[in-house]
C-alpha cells in the first residue's frame, strides 16, 4: 500500500488481503478506504464502486457470486 509525502497513514492507491481469500484494490485516504475501490468477498462476491470512510458509499455495483442451485437429493 502506498503512503505519500505528508501522509502518517496509507493514502493514495494500494491492495490489501484480508484473511482468507479477501483483498482489497483502490484508494485509500487517512488510512481508510476511500475513494475508488473494488473488495474481494470469501464468498465471491465483488463490489466494485465508491468508499467512504471504510464503508460502500455512493455509487457502486455489488456483484453476488453464481448462483448454483443445490443438487436434488437421491431419496427424491
Amino acid at each position: 500500500m502506498a503512503t505519500k509525502l505528508g501522509c502518517q497513514q496509507p493514502c493514495g492507491y494500494g491492495v490489501t488481503f484480508y484473511p482468507g481469500v479477501e483483498r482489497y484494490e483502490g484508494e485509500w485516504s487517512g488510512g481508510l478506504r476511500s475513494g475508488w475501490g473494488r473488495m474481494y468477498y470469501q464468498d465471491g462476491s465483488i463490489y466494485e464502486g465508491q468508499w467512504l470512510e471504510d464503508r460502500p458509499g455512493g455509487q457502486g455495483m455489488l456483484r453476488l457470486r453464481k448462483y448454483q442451485p443445490p443438487s436434488p437429493s437421491a431419496s427424491a
